[in-house]
């Protein structure tokens, strides 16, 4: 996230956020501004990078919001997680061999 945000991807302030979703399984959205130190308004636009970045989900516009993995970071922070197996090799390793 911090990569996202020093580049520019992401408002300042969304590393404080993601870390607040991702220890408390989800932030009401009345306490951005409190986790990000900053105004209602500077919560709002970090809220909604992340949103539309993937990093958060939310069932609403005042919705409490959850962490998220999006796609473009999936291989970043979870290099190797989905090898390129055919798909009866893949379950074959998780369940045992078919009988």
């Amino acid at each position: 996230v911090l990569e996202d945000e020093r580049s520019g991807i992401l408002a300042n302030g969304a590393h404080r956020l993601m870390r607040a979703a991702l220890e408390n399984g989800e932030v009401p959205r009345g306490d951005v501004p409190a986790i990000v130190q900053a105004s209602e308004r500077t919560g709002q636009r970090i809220t909604k990078s992340l949103i539309e970045n993937g990093y958060l989900q939310s069932e609403g516009h005042t919705g409490a919001l959850s962490f998220a993995i999006p796609s473009a970071a999936r291989d970043r922070w979870f290099p190797s997680l989905y090898a390129s197996l055919p798909a009866a090799v893949e379950y074959e390793q998780v369940s045992g061999p078919s009988r």
